[in-house]
């Protein structure tokens, strides 16, 4: 409720100071509808309070608003009436509320920048994207492992630059990438970029990387010597960069049937044989902490298991990503908070979602 009265204070605040501005009499600056609790009168204002904290109001003489009061009408207009000014200042009026909401915004957003500073994901600790044949990358003309390295004929150093405003808005949208040791350079056709809001785009469910952040006592990656901060780098001699790549694979594995598993281990390349138990359960991988279970259009199949979608690109593992200009006076905003681990099933018809989380 005090964020509320906070917005409805700047909102009328706007229009109170436009109106102003241009020497209009404002009657009543109030915050919360009737009846009146408190307040006070100074000069032509009376500032106060109402009983209802559901918004708020300006009442500026010459002006019918919802106080419905019109018998002003009847009389010449005044100069310091809101209908004897220009048009264009009225619209000032009316629209400085807005204005003022959005000046909010942009000073709160700036100032949680300012204090803990940008989570980006600097483009070299990205070994590349995972693009399902149903997505709209691969009909644009990505494929799996592709590596990005700029957009619109630039390099860029975040993934974050990548999907920036000014770049999905540029005229002949265009991202060059790495493919086989080649570098390609990718056209999107403006017609894809209306499919974006329902269909979803390069984000991070494309690149979270596939890093064991848990291992369970007693499960077979913990029998078989895998060690949390183990990348997997392939499965089944198919190559893997991701975690949904890995998802897919452990998701669609027949069950009894053991799991061939690359992994990077600080450097040292090992290789292990898995086979899921009982439970058909293998181990426990990093997932941001915010996911939403909407079935996207492509998964709408009961029998495909859901995937998980990042709501916050920004969580993951510890040195993926950077913070961009931290306030000095706030230096643990370094450090990446705590993710949840959640189990991945092979069996995607166990469950609607094939993924458990853990306590």
């Amino acid at each position: 409720m005090g964020a509320l009265m906070i917005l409805v204070f700047i909102h009328e605040l706007g229009h109170f100071l436009a109106a102003k501005l241009f020497g209009m009499r404002v009657e009543r600056f109030s915050v919360g509808f009737p009846p009146r609790v408190w307040g006070f009168k100074k000069g032509d204002t009376d500032y106060c309070i109402g009983a209802t904290p559901l918004g708020g109001y300006v009442k500026i003489a010459g002006m019918v608003d919802e106080s419905m009061d019109n018998e002003f009408l009847e009389q010449e207009p005044q100069p310091w009436e809101y209908r004897s000014k220009p048009v264009w200042q009225r619209m000032v009026v009316i629209t400085a509320g807005v204005i003022f909401n959005m000046i909010l915004a942009f000073v709160i957003f700036s100032g949680m920048i300012m204090t803990n500073g940008k989570l980006v994901v600097p483009l070299e600790n990205i070994d590349g994207l995972y693009v399902p044949e149903e997505s709209i990358l691969h009909e644009i003309g990505f494929r799996n492992n592709d590596k990005i390295i700029g957009v619109n004929g630039e390099e860029v150093p975040y993934f974050n630059d990548l999907v920036s405003a000014s770049a999905l808005t540029s005229e002949n949208l265009n991202y060059q990438i790495i493919r086989n040791g080649e570098e390609i350079t990718i056209p999107v056709a403006s017609s894809f970029l209306d499919s974006i809001q329902t269909r979803g785009f390069i984000d991070g469910t494309s690149i979270a990387p596939s890093i064991f952040s848990q291992i369970e006592r007693g499960s077979p990656a913990a029998e078989a010597g895998l060690e949390v901060g183990d990348r997997v780098i392939a499965m089944n001699g198919e190559k893997v960069t991701t975690w949904l790549a890995f998802f897919n694979i452990v998701a669609n594995n027949e069950e009894g049937v053991p799991l061939d598993l690359t992994i990077d281990r600080s450097g040292e390349i090992l290789s292990f044989s898995i086979t899921p138990n009982e439970d058909n359960k293998l181990a426990s991988l990093i997932l941001p902490a915010t996911v939403s279970k909407e079935m996207s259009p492509s998964n709408a199949d009961p029998l495909i298991p859901e995937v998980p979608k990042f709501d916050n690109s920004s969580i993951f593992p510890k040195g993926f990503i950077e913070t961009l200009a931290p306030s000095p006076a706030n230096p643990k905003n370094k450090s990446i908070p705590p993710v949840p681990t959640l189990s991945i099933h092979s069996n995607p018809i166990l469950d609607a979602t094939a993924v458990v989380f853990l306590p």
